[in-house]
């Protein structure tokens, strides 16, 4: 049965892995057939060094190609807006949904208009707590982690209020997204989806998850190849959160809590070289900041 309802899914691309990339394209198009709904896949590509078209078929998609890395919420923002469709999924390009994936959130949006409804995300059956959390010092995120999985996974219900939904498993209303930005462009990599969340949120806007609505996601993909400028991006984006939605007193602490914290990790040692230098990468960004209440934009 095909529904009435349009769909357009939008993936961000930087030198992605394009067997991953495939199996995201791939799972998307068999849920557009398995659930009857029509929409296209808009790849947005974030000026990676060769084409995304040049690693996998795109040819039954639109591709947009940014003229450099502009982050992944600007890229999301471009898609967003080139989207024609009644409602847009913002996809990882390392996620796969399942078949009935669209159906699923489709389903959640119709009995809960006006609100934003992230995707189920797990990794070898064991679901991504952290996608629906929110929080401002890692400490608290640490003693805060397992009881909130715990929690979640012991939840039957089809929809589920959450604390923050996830920009790699993202369905609504495409002109309630547009209302929002979505994302705020000063937002590079990471934190984009909390900010969101938090302004939602004080608007009433409901932050749910479709807990039918399962996404397969071999998180933090990029690590791997891209650690230094994620560990960056990421100390950034948290210094970022805390300064434009908690008090001084509370950002100016949570920033002496991630010098801190990453110099212990260095101390302390059992990673590998590279992994030291990626989280000392971090101490650029506090100082960057230092006691400022706003910061320009990270840039690669």
């Amino acid at each position: 049965m095909t529904r009435s309802t349009t769909v357009d899914v939008v993936v961000v691309c930087f030198e992605s892995d394009p067997d991953l990339l495939r199996a995201c394209t791939d799972s998307v198009q068999a849920s557009y057939r398995a659930c009857g709904v029509d929409g296209s896949i808009l790849l947005v590509d974030n000026a990676s060094s060769t084409p995304v078209e040049d690693t996998i078929d795109a040819s039954t998609m639109r591709v947009l190609r940014m003229d450099r890395n502009v982050g992944f919420g600007r890229a999301v923002n471009h898609g967003v807006a080139a989207s024609t469709a009644d409602s847009v999924l913002m996809l990882n390009p390392d996620a796969a949904l399942a078949p009935d994936g669209l159906a699923r959130f489709l389903d959640a949006a119709d009995h809960h208009p006006r609100s934003l409804v992230g995707g189920w995300l797990h990794r070898d059956g064991r679901v991504q707590s952290d996608a629906y959390m929110q929080w401002n010092f890692s400490i608290s995120r640490k003693r805060k982690r397992d009881r909130f999985a715990a929690a979640l996974a012991e939840v039957d219900a089809d929809v589920v209020v959450v604390e923050k939904v996830c920009g790699g498993a993202l369905f609504a209303d495409r002109a309630l997204l547009e209302e929002l930005g979505p994302f705020d462009s000063r937002f590079f990599l990471y934190g984009e989806d909390a900010d969101l969340s938090r302004r939602a949120s004080s608007q009433g806007i409901d932050l749910l998850v479709a807990r039918r609505a399962e996404i397969q996601h071999i998180a933090a993909s990029s690590q791997k190849t891209h650690g230094t400028l994620v560990e960056r991006a990421r100390a950034d984006a948290a210094i970022r959160l805390t300064s434009y939605h908690c008090s001084r007193l509370t950002s100016y602490v949570q920033r002496m809590e991630l010098a801190l914290v990453t110099l212990a990790g260095v101390v302390a040692g059992g990673a590998s070289s590279a992994s030291r230098r990626a989280r000392v990468a971090r101490l650029g960004q506090v100082w960057r900041w230092g006691l400022k209440r706003d910061a320009p934009p990270f840039t690669p």
